[in-house]
């Protein structure tokens, strides 16, 4: 028998020693990740147990007109087990978490997928649930990765950009603090093209980092010791997954972001099986960034799905067969 149980404080231990144990382990599903920003959202989490023991929980929260949505304030979510499961168990896991949204008045759910590469086992046991409930699939980005244990081989101009970089004298260094990067860089460059700030702020950033000073990271380019680009990776146990990317007018001019993607690379090879950098997607997937895309393909990325469904709550009988 199993039982759903909303997420309470009391519940942190339970939840955290799961994910740390979890084939989809990942910094973002940690609570005190989670909840930097727990002001702004509703949160409706749960936790699934099998008599007394957490085997699954769901990342949650509530929108303003009462849908249950895989958590807004992460990337991505979807159902994290504590271990690989059967297609059995996970359809049990599924009907249960959905019957208890259901049962608590809620009509649907949106659901965020884990993309694969951040699986360390990989499977697709939740795909088979989606289909049976009649998801809907409203919404797919593009996450460009570079698979590290292949032979990565750079386009042309990437490799030139690398060689414009260093003779141009950029050189590059782990951040020992996140400042320069976001008020030289980042925070300029993304009210210039788009008019917008960074998903987090540098008081955020700061926080995060200090929670968990070994998964995130930051990277500069530096060019006569000004910092002209950046990358803010956060640390995942199979995949370095690179949140933020960008560069002043110098840095580009420099082709500062080659030599420190090319750095990147290198760095991550030896201990992670993916170096991710992230979509490049606008319009809720309908719009690719074709010039980002290709720069993330000229250092052998290649793409991974990142989907997101819908579904009715009350879809979860046509899981009965399976149980």
């Amino acid at each position: 028998m199993i039982s759903v149980v909303s997420y309470t404080p009391d519940r942190k231990d339970h939840w955290d020693a799961l994910i740390q144990g979890s084939p989809c382990a990942n910094l973002l599903f940690y609570r005190n990740f989670m909840e930097y920003h727990a002001d702004r959202f509703n949160d409706a989490s749960v936790l699934v147990y099998q008599e007394d023991r957490p085997v699954a929980v769901f990342p949650a929260n509530l929108t303003q007109d009462g849908q249950v949505v895989s958590h807004q304030g992460l990337t991505y979510g979807g159902i994290i087990c504590a271990t690989p499961v059967s297609i059995t168990d996970m359809a049990h896991i599924f009907r249960e978490i959905t019957r208890h949204y259901h049962e608590s008045g809620f009509s649907k759910i949106v659901y965020k997928r884990l993309p694969d590469y951040f699986r360390t086992h990989s499977f697709q046991e939740d795909l088979y649930p989606l289909f049976l409930v009649d998801a809907q699939l409203v919404r797919r980005d593009t996450s460009f990765v570079i698979p590290l244990k292949h032979e990565v081989s750079y386009q042309n101009r990437r490799k030139r950009g690398i060689r414009k970089a260093e003779k141009a004298g950029v050189t590059v260094e782990e951040g020992v603090g996140f400042e320069p990067f976001w008020e030289q860089v980042l925070i300029p460059n993304l009210m210039e093209r788009h008019g917008v700030k960074p998903v987090h702020s540098k008081e955020e950033i700061q926080l995060l980092h200090s929670r968990f000073p070994h998964q995130i990271k930051q990277y500069n380019a530096l060019l006569q010791g000004e910092v002209v680009a950046g990358m803010t990776v956060f640390e995942h146990p199979g995949t370095a997954h690179a949140q933020y990317i960008s560069a002043n007018e110098t840095g580009k001019n420099t082709a500062a972001l080659d030599l420190l993607a090319d750095f990147l690379v290198g760095r991550y090879r030896p201990e992670k099986q993916y170096f991710s950098l992230g979509i490049s997607n606008e319009q809720n997937g309908r719009e690719l960034n074709l010039g980002l895309a290709q720069w993330k393909e000229g250092f052998g990325a290649v793409v991974f799905a990142h989907d997101f469904y819908e579904f009715d709550t009350g879809k979860y009988t046509a899981l009965d067969p399976l149980i």
